[in-house]
């Protein structure tokens, strides 16, 4: 999102900063009148504005859902309990119980009869 404003800064700055529209602005009114310098930045404004709208904000758009599905995925992954683990001959504890894995099925004591 940052990296978009200061890619769009190297290109406003200089004209629209105080730079080269403002130094110029005065002579260039002073020699052609008002008008060429008004409709000469309006064509600029309405080219800066046509492109944010059918060149930016779509891929503003396409980054912001990928983003917010990623923070989504992220959340249901911290909140949802951890999958059970398949280890080959071991066996998952019971519910409530303080170890996570029992041990392996031969280290197991056969239950007294």
């Amino acid at each position: 999102m940052f990296e978009a404003f200061g890619y769009k800064q190297l290109v406003f700055e200089p004209f629209f900063g105080g730079g080269l529209v403002t130094a110029l602005a005065i002579p260039v009114i002073y020699l052609t009148g008002v008008g060429p310098l008004f409709f000469v930045m309006l064509a600029v404004f309405v080219i800066a504005v046509l492109t944010g709208l059918f060149y930016v904000h779509p891929r503003e758009t396409k980054d912001r859902e990928l983003h917010t599905r990623e923070m989504e995925q992220q959340e249901r992954a911290a909140t949802d309990p951890e999958p059970a683990r398949s280890v080959p001959g071991l066996t998952p504890a019971p519910p409530g119980s303080d170890n996570e894995i029992i041990g392996h099925e031969s280290q197991r004591e056969a239950p007294a009869s």
